[in-house]
């Protein structure tokens, strides 16, 4: 199954680094969900979970880092930060620049 990852690294959505303008990561939908080339997944697999309500109406947490978050804002309904309990709504099909919470901004 080593070839899905390599074709998902390939293949997946390029998503803009929040802190090194010029890199950027992929995201792709993996063998075991969603997966990004970031430092914060590959080592801790994202510090972040959402709540996400997909265009078909089904709905799913995901532990993601900030670039996974930031994809599914384009591409879902809606998609919450959930935050110790509490939950952060973004907007789907949001325009962001930066998906983040706590000591980040989020900008609209």
């Amino acid at each position: 199954m080593k070839e899905k990852k390599i074709w998902g690294e390939l293949l997946g959505a390029s998503v803009p680094s929040m802190s090194q303008p010029n890199k950027t990561y992929k995201v792709f939908l993996g063998e075991h969900g969603w997966e990004c080339t970031c430092p914060d997944f590959q080592f801790r697999h994202g510090s972040h979970k959402y709540r996400v309500v997909f265009n078909d109406g089904h709905e799913e947490v995901i532990q993601g880092c900030k670039h996974i978050g930031f994809y599914l804002a384009e591409i879902a309904k809606e998609v919450c930060v959930v935050v110790e309990g509490a939950e952060l709504r973004l907007a789907g099909k949001a325009k962001v620049k930066n998906i983040t919470f706590g000591l980040f901004k989020i900008t609209p």
